[in-house]
């Protein structure tokens, strides 16, 4: 399974990006995360690449072609029998969280894979 995570420090969120991407990546070890950035500082460009399981892209034009974005890449660079996870940058995973993605989740979706309130 591969990570797609969309990326912007530019955000009406009041959610912190770092803990949020670092929940991320705790999580998903085992498997590529792949960063499309939209107009990150420096500094969160290095901070992301710090990571070795992490690859970044300059790949999103900002919120208009955001999902074209998104779907372009998935296109271009991942067969079409691979899984892909698409995620948004102010989400929290439990642990365990890829398992149930990839051998489905009995709870349903949203019961048991990320908390939205804890970012």
């Amino acid at each position: 399974m591969h990570v797609l995570l969309s990326l912007c420090e530019k955000t009406r969120s009041s959610y912190q990006k770092r803990p949020c991407f670092e929940n991320l990546c705790s999580v998903f070890t085992s498997h590529q995360i792949y960063v499309l950035e939209d107009d990150l500082s420096q500094d969160m460009q290095s901070f992301i690449i710090s990571f070795n399981n992490v690859q970044l892209e300059n790949k999103v034009g900002g919120k208009d072609r955001y999902m074209i974005d998104k779907f372009e890449f998935c296109y271009n660079n991942f067969e079409s029998n691979n899984t892909i996870y698409m995620i948004e940058d102010d989400y929290m995973h439990h642990s365990g969280s890829d398992v149930l993605l990839e051998e489905g989740n009995p709870f349903g979706f949203s019961q048991g894979v990320f908390d939205i309130n804890k970012c």
